[in-house]
């Protein structure tokens, strides 16, 4: 989305420095944001549709209708995305993302502003997606939900990399503990909220 001031990116083997999003895409990334960006006067069907990559259209709505059917929105297929609820939103948002086959895809706060039922939910979707062999690169601060979705969880204080890891080392670290759980001494180390 930003042109970078220097350095590359690359992705899958290639240089995608200075990319348009449409040829990233087309390589296999996908990506939501925090807050969801679906064409709201649109229906739930045609923000899938929208997305399509196939060129035949009958390919197109027969994945459309099999990603509906895979997140329970169906009843819900000719409701105008405004209406949806935000969870719903959440939802149709990853769909319309799936509609390009993405390889990897970067998730946004995915969990920010839904209730606990859709986090469980989105939470279930990733694990099935997960098992079809798509890659995740989550960004939230539902830690309790990013420890039991991830694999290598790479913390942030302040936009520097302060701890790495497996999921269980990362509980333990004091300077998780002391950035994200408790407060800090003055000279920086941890001191556990009572």
């Amino acid at each position: 989305m930003l042109q970078p001031d220097s350095g590359t990116i690359e992705l899958f083997g290639h240089d995608v420095t200075g990319w348009p999003s449409h040829r990233i895409t087309a390589l296999g990334l996908g990506r939501t944001f925090q807050l969801t960006r679906l064409f709201r006067q649109m229906t739930v069907y045609e923000n899938l549709l929208v997305a399509a990559r196939q060129a035949d259209a009958t390919a197109s709505r027969a994945r459309a209708d099999e990603l509906l059917a895979f997140v329970g929105l169906t009843p819900l297929r000719d409701e105008y995305a405004g209406n949806l609820s935000y969870g719903q939103q959440k939802l149709l948002e990853l769909m319309r993302l799936l509609m390009t086959e993405p390889r990897l895809i970067l998730l946004d706060e995915p969990f920010a502003g839904v209730n606990p039922v859709m986090e469980n939910r989105l939470v279930g979707l990733i694990h099935e997606l997960l098992a079809q062999g798509v890659t995740f690169l989550i960004t939230d601060h539902e830690m309790r939900l990013i420890l039991t979705l991830c694999e290598r969880v790479l913390v942030l204080d302040y936009g520097k990399l302060i701890a790495e890891g497996a999921p269980a080392a990362i509980q333990r670290d004091e300077r998780v503990i002391a950035a994200y759980l408790g407060r800090r001494r003055a000279d920086g180390a941890a001191e556990p909220t009572p």
